[in-house]
C-alpha cells in the first residue's frame, strides 16, 4: 500500500507491532532510545505475511523461490489458498489458464 510506498521511498524500517510494545514498556528507563536498542530484533522482513504462489515453474526453481520467500518471511502457497496475496506467473501465457483459479485478493506479478 501507499504507506509501506513511503516506507520505502524514505528508508524507514518498516517494524512489528511488539516493538512498540517494548519501546513503551521502556519508557522510563534512562538512555533507552527504540532506535537503538533491539532494533533489529523487531524489523520486519521483505515478504512479512506475504503468502505467494508461483505458478509454471520448474520444480526446481519453486522450490528455490520458495526457500528465498521463506528466509524473507513469506508463506509459499498454492493457486487455490484463499487467503493467497500474491500470484507469481512464469509468463503471461500462463494467465491464460488459470485465471478463475486466482483467489480474488491476490496480485498477479
Amino acid at each position: 500500500g501507499d504507506k509501506y510506498k513511503y516506507a520505502i521511498a524514505f528508508r524507514v524500517p518498516i517494524m512489528s507491532v511488539e516493538w512498540v510494545h517494548n519501546a513503551w514498556a521502556m519508557r522510563s528507563q534512562v538512555g533507552f532510545n527504540a532506535h537503538v536498542h533491539g532494533l533489529a530484533e523487531y524489523k520486519l522482513k521483505p515478504f512479512h505475511g506475504a503468502r505467494v504462489c508461483f505458478l509454471g515453474f520448474p520444480e526446481d526453481e519453486r522450490k528455490h523461490m520458495a526457500d528465498i520467500l521463506i528466509e524473507n518471511g513469506g508463506l509459499p502457497t498454492d493457486i487455490e489458498d484463499p487467503a493467497c496475496t500474491h500470484v507469481v506467473l512464469v509468463d503471461e501465457s500462463t494467465i491464460t489458464s488459470a485465471p478463475s483459479q486466482v483467489p480474488p485478493m491476490a496480485h498477479l506479478c
